[in-house]
């Protein structure tokens, strides 16, 4: 399907996914759309994937009568809310490791992509 992009949505992600990008995103929904001129099927589904497979957020218009700027808000709030760990690790055997994090007896929930290889 062409798109107008210089790259796919499959490269997006590898890229993303090799440089630590965690991708949060605001969307239309079709919903929104309903009654527009404009007509984009299935727009959402790869950036959804992204936010998804990096670990980021997602929020999506539902109604013409939503304010982007709500939405904007909880996504800034939930950027600002997040850490960044770095490690080196202990073996490089290049298999995929998982990585658990403890603030004092308590394990903090990861996303799954929080692995070393």
């Amino acid at each position: 399907m062409a798109t107008g992009n210089d790259i796919s949505s499959s490269d997006a992600l590898a890229g993303a996914l090799a440089r630590g990008v965690v991708v949060s995103a605001v969307a239309v929904s079709e919903d929104a759309l309903t009654g527009s001129t404009v007509q984009i099927i299935g727009r959402n589904g790869s950036l959804s994937r992204l936010v998804i497979n990096t670990g980021g957020s997602w929020a999506e218009i539902r109604d013409r009568k939503d304010l982007p700027i709500e939405l904007m808000a909880a996504l800034i709030a939930d950027v600002r809310g997040r850490y960044r760990l770095d490690i080196e690790a202990p073996l490089r055997d290049g298999r995929a490791h998982r990585l658990v994090v403890r603030l004092g007896t308590r394990t903090i929930k990861a996303p799954e992509r929080i692995m070393f290889r």
